[in-house]
């Protein structure tokens, strides 16, 4: 009874996640669970096809819930990556593994209940040559799903970087600490929004209040990265833009203008009670209309430099934007 609730419970809760955040991820990441004692609570077709290989059996069984794990492999639990995570309580985090012919980017995780281990996840995303498009947009949704679960409210940056950089992201998400310890010499500090210094967020705190809101806005550029000063008349030359969201941290605008990336910039939010001026870096930004690189800019910010003044100015915003969202869902 116990397995088939766990099982239930897991299948919703997939059910709930992969849909809006994996989508066509879904159709290709295998997917194992198992309760504590090793007993398979789900497993999808992807999940499936890795136990074949694995095995070299062209069939296998109609319904494996409930099977133990170690009896279908034909071999210990503990030789087994989900089972010696389970066993010794060290997850996998983005490795490649071999799975019979076949090379797997592989993750592991435990599942909890009120501290208590319950069970382990595995997950598994098949490398094939020639499909790198495909192991892209895999790994990029991957990614963004695990970031989106853990609570981090800013992703979509994620969908525009680079195979190698999602695949190291997936490793920082896993253990929640930086995989290149030292961050000033992670090859995508420029690109991550999770870098100290040039990001906009922080691996151990991951749920800055983010509030939609439009708000118009003033931009100027200030200097360049490294310092670089900009000339004076394109400092005086304004650019104006609207915020899509808003948190004490930072902001997405929506303007005409590509800001340089990590350049510094002053940006006055207009048309509120009393403007508010801060100083802020470029960390991240995506063209709205990618294929045919025509049209506004998305632009990522990480304020800076803010007054106390402003940032009770900020809460005060995002307040009354909260309240009037949920007047509006009420109504």
């Amino acid at each position: 009874m116990v397995v088939l609730l766990e099982g239930i419970r897991l299948r919703k809760s997939l059910r709930a996640a992969l849909p809006q955040t994996l989508r066509h991820a879904a159709a290709v990441i295998g997917i194992i669970a198992i309760d504590a004692d090793g007993r398979i609570t789900y497993i999808n077709e992807p999940g499936m096809e890795l136990v074949q290989e694995f095995t070299g059996r062209e069939r296998l069984p109609r319904n494996l819930i409930g099977q133990n794990l170690a009896k279908v492999l034909n071999r210990g639990l503990a030789l087994t990556v989900i089972g010696r995570t389970l066993q010794t309580g060290k997850e996998v985090h983005g490795q490649l593994l071999a799975f019979g012919k076949s090379m797997y980017t592989v993750m592991t995780k435990l599942l909890r209940d009120n501290g208590s281990i319950i069970g382990c996840v595995e997950y598994a995303i098949k490398v094939r040559k020639g499909q790198r498009k495909e192991n892209l947009r895999v790994s990029q949704a991957f990614a963004r799903h695990l970031a989106n679960k853990l609570g981090y409210q800013s992703t979509e940056w994620i969908d525009d970087i680079s195979y190698e950089h999602s695949q190291q992201l997936i490793r920082c998400l896993c253990r929640n600490d930086h995989s290149v310890p030292l961050t000033d010499y992670c090859p995508y500090k420029f690109h991550c929004a999770f870098n100290p210094k040039h990001g906009s967020m922080a691996l151990d705190r991951r749920s800055y209040r983010r509030v939609e809101i439009e708000i118009p806005v003033e931009v100027h550029l200030l200097e360049l990265a490294s310092d670089i000063p900009v000339p004076d008349e394109i400092r005086q030359k304004p650019t104006f833009g609207t915020t899509i969201d808003l948190s004490l941290k930072g902001t997405q605008i929506r303007c005409p203008v590509r800001l340089p990336l990590s350049s510094t910039i002053q940006i006055t939010f207009k048309e509120v009670d009393k403007p508010i001026t801060c100083t802020g870096e470029v960390v991240w930004q995506r063209q709205v209309d990618e294929e045919t690189q025509d049209g506004d800019w998305l632009t990522g910010i990480r304020f800076q430099s803010i007054s106390n003044e402003d940032s009770s100015a900020i809460i005060a915003l995002l307040n009354h934007q909260e309240l009037k969202a949920r007047r509006s869902s009420t109504a």
